[in-house]
């Protein structure tokens, strides 16, 4: 996948030389990897130290030469030792210096072929769709922490889809929506309605948030068209592909399960391309359903949360005050379920208060 030939301004470059030089000094000053053995606090800090001495000596990023090289093969042995780390634990006891050593080592990884791909050492075989994944890998697998990181992150992807990747128009590079099979059986994938005894009481106008805490929040409730004032559904339509493709730009990839329900055996989790599961949505094999379950996609496109509002009533104090409270900065674990008809979660029990918006179609409680 080879780079564009056009011209970058000097006000970009300048822009792109601050931006990845105030990345390596941030790794360099080891934020958070203390506890990290110290022969890789030494990697880390030697590859930075003269990836940075290099960007001031007068040389432009594109002639970094050997240090790149060196930085790079730096940070593909750090990358496979701490993913290795990553696995041994389970994932919400995974200590903070190892999710950012993986987050570090992607950063430094990409960072520095990207300020290298100018010098047209072989850059027409860098695989910058690749360089993507990593960095998407960076927030879905760690969650990128660290002082800065995330907004490198969001940086690099921008910089290498804007003057790295081929336009749209370029049939290796778009995301082609596959031919649609002719559907055999209408009643391949049936989604039944059952019967309701106790239908939940349903308001048109939306209770207050002080009768909320009152008494309303003591049962499931049903606001009708409160979602509707959302951009989400209106100028901003989460039911266009090309809008959600749009808002993420070519190669981003998302984590999705993959099967009816995680309750039988073929079911798994995979990494995919949002390109392509956003086209599959509408013609999805039945027996092999594609899901984007209970997952924060604001992480990885913070853009389609401005298409959103939350109500009010996700941050009432309600009792029990025993009850346990998500470890989130704001008090608020935001999740998108997003699939075809006939998705299903099975029943169980979640430890915290549960507001849902749905947009579309019907979901079944």
């Amino acid at each position: 996948m080879g780079g564009n030939k056009h011209h970058i301004p000097d006000t970009d470059h300048m822009e792109i030389h601050w931006k990845l030089t105030e990345l390596w000094s941030r790794i360099h000053d080891l934020c958070d990897l203390k506890q990290c053995d110290p022969s890789i606090q030494f990697q880390l800090k030697s590859v930075c130290q003269s990836l940075l001495n290099q960007s001031q000596d007068g040389n432009s990023l594109e002639r970094l030469g050997r240090v790149s090289e060196e930085a790079v093969a730096t940070a593909e042995a750090l990358l496979i030792l701490s993913d290795e780390k990553l696995s041994s634990y389970v994932y919400k006891e995974v200590p903070t210096h190892w999710r950012q050593l993986y987050t570090d080592s992607i950063l430094l990884k990409v960072s520095t072929i990207f300020a290298h791909r100018g010098s047209g050492n072989g850059n027409d075989a860098i695989d910058w769709m690749e360089m993507i994944r990593l960095l998407d890998m960076a927030l879905i697998i760690s969650g990128a922490p660290g002082r800065g990181r995330r907004a490198a992150i969001f940086f690099l992807i921008g910089s290498i889809q804007t003057d790295c990747i081929k336009p749209s128009g370029d049939p290796q590079e778009a995301d082609v929506r596959p031919e649609k099979r002719r559907k055999t059986s209408e009643g391949s994938n049936p989604v039944s309605t059952p019967i309701v005894i106790n239908p939940m009481p349903t308001f048109i106008i939306a209770p207050s948030t002080e009768d909320f805490v009152k008494s309303t929040h003591n049962s499931p409730f049903v606001i009708k068209g409160y979602c509707k004032g959302w951009k989400a559904l209106s100028t901003n339509r989460w039911q266009s592909i090309d809008y959600l493709k749009a808002v993420a730009g070519p190669g981003r990839v998302v984590p999705v399960e993959v099967g009816k329900t995680y309750a039988e055996e073929d079911w798994s989790q995979t990494i995919m391309s949002w390109g392509d599961f956003l086209n599959q949505l509408n013609d999805c094999d039945p027996d092999r359903l594609v899901y984007l379950a209970q997952y924060n996609v604001f992480n990885q496109f913070p853009q389609l949360k401005d298409d959103i509002e939350l109500p009010e009533y996700v941050y009432c104090d309600l009792p029990p005050h025993d009850r346990p409270r998500p470890d989130v900065e704001d008090g608020v674990i935001l999740n998108v379920w997003l699939g075809p008809a006939g998705t299903v979660s099975p029943a169980h029990v979640d430890p915290y208060y549960n507001c849902y918006g749905i947009p579309f179609i019907t979901s079944l409680f």
